[in-house]
């Protein structure tokens, strides 16, 4: 497969050319080329194929186009296509027990590559949720970790966050009021990369639904709290014979997360909250009790009691755990959802983390795939064999 490539000097300019072109109706391949760009310090290489896989000519982003042309050097990328094609056996190889010609030393690697991946990123209630969902969502999410520009939900969920995180943080020492707290979520947002349409369809949505929250429960909140309390990592033993690949020793699983606000009831005794910037659901959704829900929520909350059980000593004891929806719904009513998360419930969910550890390490999700028919995620995967014909 033939393939051309352009680089991009002085990044910053180049990126800023991109910023000021017209908006067009990709606005996500918009969003994730300008992020690409301005991750770069000092160039940005851009390849593309000029034939997919079935010898059908394809187009490069248009945004290459927008690019002044004084910026731009062609480069030739017939030694980039020799490298992939000695790398791609383990890159993309198959673990299953058809013969392979990438099997055997390359079946090693994937394992050893893994491994050495999952220690260093462990493990967090998303990453467990994604890869309940799709293995392989987990895979291109959080194992290798594929750059993404955020989507307009998460640019939103990412400023209502800050700002509640804003808020809890000065009421320690005074209440400013909702003003505030409006204000904050107006200057987060603004950080986010989303086109001026959306913006300000987003700062009207969010100072709405912000202001009622605010209104609904600014007499009645616990201010004695931690917030976006960071767990960088716990070691949770796994007595179930899983062993690591190099050394062959037993091994422990990394656990990290992110608590949005931790309340203080009495003395080290906690409530966890999560906040959810979708609409509310019930009581059973949150809980995966329904034919429409999968649980994930009610999952968090578990794992995050898991968390504080193991972190500092038990210096912390998890009460109890809320979602707390900063929508409001059709009613313009807004709810909390308060559970106590039984020891039970968490033994269960170690089970289930050393079940998903045990697969990630041994690669055994390798071959398989989810059961959404239309999944982004292993559609890439069947990409990637085809590729590695």
């Amino acid at each position: 497969m033939k393939k051309e490539s352009k680089k991009i000097e002085k990044e910053k300019d180049a990126s800023a050319e991109i910023r000021s072109a017209p908006i067009l109706a990709d606005e996500d391949e918009r969003r994730l080329f300008y992020v690409a760009l301005t991750r770069a310090k000092e160039s940005v290489t851009i390849t593309y194929a000029r034939e997919d896989a079935e010898r059908r000519e394809t187009l490069p982003s248009a945004f290459i186009d927008e690019i002044k042309s004084e910026l731009v050097e062609q480069l030739s990328t017939e030694k980039s296509e020799e490298k992939f094609k000695e790398d791609r056996g383990f890159q993309f190889q198959s673990t299953s027990p058809q013969p392979s010609p990438y099997q055997g030393e390359g079946e090693n690697q994937n394992k050893a590559f893994v491994q050495e991946l999952f220690d260093k990123q462990g493990l967090s209630p998303t990453a467990l949720n994604n890869y309940l969902e799709c293995p392989w969502k987990y895979f291109y999410q959080n194992l290798i970790r594929i750059p993404s520009a955020p989507t307009i939900h998460q640019a939103y969920g990412i400023a209502v966050h800050a700002s509640l995180q804003d808020l809890f943080s000065i009421l320690k020492k005074e209440d400013k009021g909702k003003s505030f707290l409006l204000d904050s979520f107006e200057g987060h947002l603004n950080r986010q990369f989303v086109s001026e349409r959306d913006r300000a369809s987003l700062l009207e949505k969010g100072k709405k639904s912000l202001g009622g929250w605010y209104d609904t429960y600014s007499d009645s909140w616990n201010i004695n709290v931690l917030t976006e309390m960071r767990i960088n990592g716990i070691s949770l033993s796994l007595d179930t014979g899983l062993r690591r690949y190099d050394t062959g020793e037993i091994n422990d699983v990394r656990l990290t997360g992110v608590l949005d606000k931790v309340e203080f009831i009495e003395d080290n005794i906690v409530n966890v909250v999560d906040y959810k910037t979708g609409k509310p659901k019930t009581r059973n959704d949150v809980m995966g009790n329904t034919k429409s829900s999968n649980g994930n929520y009610y999952r968090q909350l578990v794992f995050y009691k898991l968390l504080l059980t193991h972190f500092n000593d038990g210096a912390y004891s998890m009460q109890s755990g809320t979602i707390d929806f900063i929508e409001p719904d059709e009613k313009e009513n807004y709810h909390k959802e308060t559970f106590e998360i039984s020891d039970e419930e968490v033994s269960e969910l170690t089970t289930t983390i050393q079940r998903v550890a045990d697969e990630i390490t041994t690669l055994a999700f390798w071959d398989k795939t989810c059961d959404e028919k239309d999944c982004e995620f292993c559609g890439l995967r069947k990409l990637m064999r085809v590729s590695s014909r």
